[in-house]
């Protein structure tokens, strides 16, 4: 065929390894400079320089100048989606990336994550084209991709080592149902995979989910006009949220991202709501979790106000061990000091000198990606807490 769409063009175009990182780090929705797509594609800014400008001539993405910088995103909804099939193909072929430590450790691409074809959203979706608030789509992806993060920990990716049906049977609330319940609520949900920094759920649409956490970590915040965040907590392996949502009938109040690219189980409203008009075991493992939120959010309205940056750090870190909310944390926290300074709602420098105040006390262990939680009613007691609290029993 010798006329019509070059496919072949733009193929070798999104073939290209550099040009197609430059392409996944641009699906979370943010635009980035050139120096930040250069640090995601582990390449030299005046290459990333040479491939934006190829994939600009090719109308893959575009570009706007704010002072001295320019930011770049995807062109429009075609291109996120054409991105989505690809990285779909390539996942259920096993084509994964790997960090080179595990190259070397001859870790192998899994393939096991449940994720149910007929269950993902395609492009021949028209609800999923949400426009972000500066009036671009915003992709949300919800295909297997692994997004570069230089902060992250061994071992943070996508791997299926949890099948979505493992998750929800080994959930809290999971307990308290029949075994015929449980299995209607796994037949019912299903699985997404976003990467980092996905939003997939934005506040003032409609909440027609209850969200688990498979693998991973998203973040519940809120983004004012002028570009600031409030971060208000982090949700982990095992973590459930949205049952307050839910249970009133609203739109999402607030903003949930992917801190990493992150497994979701998703179990519908009609079943959610099934749940709670016929189980009262099931409404009293609600009730434990959300007043387990409460606390939570009661303790960062007052504390926050009062704790020096170096409690805050230790209250941010010892709320992620919340057997009610979190039971499936391990000890060690695959957080970036990043990370943990945007949880903790203090700057970078401020989180690492705070880590090895923390440290010098004996109560966790500084390492390459993250830390190791050694004690976590240590951390309570350092931010000023003395209450005893309910851990994961794998914490006691």
């Amino acid at each position: 065929m010798n006329f019509g769409p070059s496919i072949a063009h733009i193929a070798s175009l999104i073939g290209d390894a550099a040009r197609a990182n430059i392409l996944t780090a641009l699906m979370g929705g943010q635009p980035l400079t050139a120096t930040e797509l250069a640090a995601r594609a582990d390449i030299t800014k005046q290459t990333a320089s040479a491939h934006l400008s190829k994939l600009l001539d090719a109308g893959l993405i575009t570009v706007q100048s704010q002072g001295r910088d320019r930011y770049f995103e995807l062109s429009d909804e075609d291109v996120a989606y054409l991105l989505e099939s690809l990285m779909g193909v390539a996942y259920h072929a096993g084509a994964l990336r790997l960090r080179g430590s595990e190259q070397g450790r001859g870790v192998e691409p899994t393939r096991g994550a449940r994720v149910q074809p007929d269950r993902l959203e395609t492009a021949s979706h028209p609800e999923r084209r949400t426009p972000s608030r500066s009036g671009r789509i915003r992709a949300h992806p919800d295909v297997a991709t692994i997004a570069r993060n230089e902060g992250a920990g061994p071992g943070d990716h996508v791997t299926g080592s949890v099948t979505l049906e493992a998750m929800l049977r080994g959930s809290r609330w999971a307990s308290a149902l029949t075994s015929g319940e449980l299995d209607l609520v796994c037949k019912e949900a299903h699985e997404r995979i976003v990467p980092e920094g996905a939003v997939f759920a934005q506040a003032g649409t409609p909440a027609d989910h209850w969200i688990g956490v498979i693998e991973g970590m998203v973040k519940m915040s809120v983004s004012l006009p002028n570009g600031r965040e409030s971060t208000f907590t982090a949700v982990s392996a095992g973590g459930w949220f949205g049952e307050g949502t839910l249970l009133k009938s609203e739109s999402w109040r607030y903003d949930v991202v992917a801190v990493r690219g992150s497994r979701l189980a998703y179990v519908p409203r009609a079943a959610f709501e099934r749940l709670l008009n016929t189980s009262l075991a099931f409404n009293r493992s609600m009730l434990a979790q959300m007043n387990a939120r409460l606390s939570l959010f009661i303790g960062l309205a007052v504390y926050d106000r009062l704790l020096s940056a170096d409690t805050r750090v230790a209250r941010c870190l010892a709320s992620l061990f919340s057997s009610d909310l979190y039971p499936g944390t391990s000890s060690f926290v695959k957080l970036s000091q990043d990370e943990i300074g945007l949880l903790s709602a203090v700057s970078r420098q401020r989180a690492n000198q705070a880590l090895h105040a923390l440290q010098q006390a004996g109560l966790l262990r500084i390492e390459f990606g993250g830390v190791t939680v050694l004690d976590v009613q240590g951390l309570w007691r350092f931010s000023g807490d003395s209450e005893v609290r309910d851990v994961p029993r794998n914490h006691r």
